[in-house]
């Protein structure tokens, strides 16, 4: 896991009490408490207690105290919510929880923080994978439509990069 500085960027998002995730595959998180996070060899582990949006598994928006990015090989055919309850009890913890599952590897995570907001950012570009998962997590408090505009910013951000840099979007899987 890596982590890089982020260049000043206006964040001019409404308040309101609860910190937010903002983006999976898109996940967009507010963080209520002190978020931590554990790397393990199959998982991301993202815990606090968030207000959430997500397009995963059991997406939606609401309050969950964990996130999670869970690393499968690829052709994974399994059931998707026996594996998150599986990887949940596994690491000792309960739900709620918003994960995402994904054939890239853990170690390909990159966590950027810039003042309130962390990214993880985990990517596998090539002739056979193209797959960006984001999760982001604000320590600034942010109502549902704003954690719902984050989250589309953060897929028009990964779209953008994919247009500029020529990666074929018709085979981007997530």
């Amino acid at each position: 896991v890596s982590a890089v500085s982020l260049p000043d960027l206006p964040l001019n998002l409404p308040p309101i009490s609860l910190p937010y995730l903002l983006s999976l595959s898109a996940f967009t998180a507010n963080s209520i408490t002190d978020m931590r996070y554990y790397e393990k060899p199959d998982a991301l582990i993202i815990r606090g207690r968030f207000r959430a949006a997500s397009n995963g598994v059991s997406g939606g928006i609401c309050d969950v105290s964990s996130i999670l990015h869970i690393s499968v090989q690829p052709g994974f055919s399994e059931n998707a919510v026996r594996l998150i309850e599986r990887t949940s009890a596994k690491y000792g913890f309960l739900s709620p929880e918003f994960a995402l599952i994904t054939a890239v590897p853990v170690n390909n995570i990159c966590i950027a923080k810039y003042d309130e907001i962390t990214v993880f950012a985990a990517a596998a570009v090539s002739d056979k994978n193209r797959t960006i998962n984001i999760i982001t997590v604000s320590s600034v408090p942010m109502t549902d439509a704003a954690l719902l505009g984050a989250l589309m910013t953060v897929t028009e951000a990964k779209m953008k990069v994919l247009t500029e840099r020529k990666i074929g979007l018709t085979t981007l899987s997530t």
